[in-house]
């Protein structure tokens, strides 16, 4: 049976209580809701792969209370004294593991990815645990990630011990991820490539700019074919007129709005087909449009 509780004191306890004993707790970030357990405890990390029906071949990322942590679980790295100032924060590295990180949660390639979340509810349960915890979405795989409490219901009521509920909205998308050897761009987010580049004072590879093709012509004759839903910005809508099977994600001025609903947007309009205009891809819309094509949806 899942116990559900608030972020506070009580939920707090109780959750590093379970997570110390080997048990699934679900946490909020500032982006999404997180499935968190013990990296130490090999059966945890199983049942969390067994429950989201993830493939074992993707790591799980370390999660810690603070940057300090970083120099016991990762080896030094010239790039981390830029990165500083970005930690906590929506940004998830690929570095080196020390001898003291479990080699099971480490990639193919040898390297962990970690994490330092910008919520301090959960920076309060990674430090009373003090030991080190890992973390994955906390959706089954092939879904949107979780930014609303009752997504998280939806998908693991009844399959982990706690979920705790979040005190305030969260970013509503998953952190950048970025590896340093070399620096490029594995999952775009919330972090931009532009800014990446301007700290690190060079280029990096993968995520970038890609054509969109959505044209008003194009979304009009989407729409005309009968059995398909328009998921547009405001002023496109404001363009095609009022229609039952138009859905409208926010302004193009706001990408920030766009990105905290675009999950349960997606989740809503599971099952049926559905033409999503393009947006920019610089910015926060590289990540935005990376997570529509992530989930089949047409331009």
């Amino acid at each position: 049976m899942t116990s559900i509780l608030d972020a506070g004191d009580e939920a707090a306890l109780e959750a590093a209580r379970l997570l110390r004993a080997g048990r699934l707790v679900v946490l909020p970030t500032e982006t999404v809701y997180g499935l968190f357990a013990l990296a130490t405890d090999r059966d945890a990390l199983e049942r969390v792969y067994e429950i989201k029906g993830r493939p074992r071949n993707k790591a799980l990322a370390l999660h810690l209370a603070s940057p300090a942590a970083l120099s016991r679980w990762t080896e030094p790295h010239p790039d981390l004294p830029r990165l500083a100032g970005m930690l906590p924060g929506p940004l998830m590295l690929l570095l080196r593991p020390t001898d003291e990180t479990p080699p099971w949660i480490c990639s193919d390639e040898g390297k962990v990815g970690v994490r330092v979340p910008d919520d301090p509810f959960t920076e309060r349960v990674i430090a009373d645990v003090d030991g080190p915890l890992v973390a994955t979405s906390a959706n089954l795989s092939g879904r949107p990630s979780p930014t609303e409490y009752a997504h998280v219901i939806e998908d693991l009521d009844g399959r982990v011990d706690l979920i705790v509920r979040a005190a305030a909205p969260l970013l509503g998308l998953e952190s950048t991820v970025l590896d340093l050897d070399p620096p490029r761009i594995l999952r775009a987010g919330f972090v931009t490539r532009e800014h990446l580049a301007q700290v690190l004072g060079r280029p990096l590879e993968g995520t970038g700019a890609q054509a969109s093709t959505a044209s008003l012509d194009g979304l009009r004759e989407a729409l005309a074919r009968g059995d398909t839903t328009l998921l547009v910005t405001r002023e496109t809508a404001e363009r095609l007129g009022e229609h039952p099977r138009i859905e409208v994600m926010g302004s193009r001025a706001d990408l920030e709005g766009i990105a905290a609903g675009l999950f349960a947007r997606l989740r809503d309009l599971q099952g049926r087909r559905v033409v999503v205009e393009a947006l920019p891809e610089d910015g926060l819309g590289a990540a935005l449009m990376e997570r529509l094509r992530r989930y089949g949806v047409q331009f």
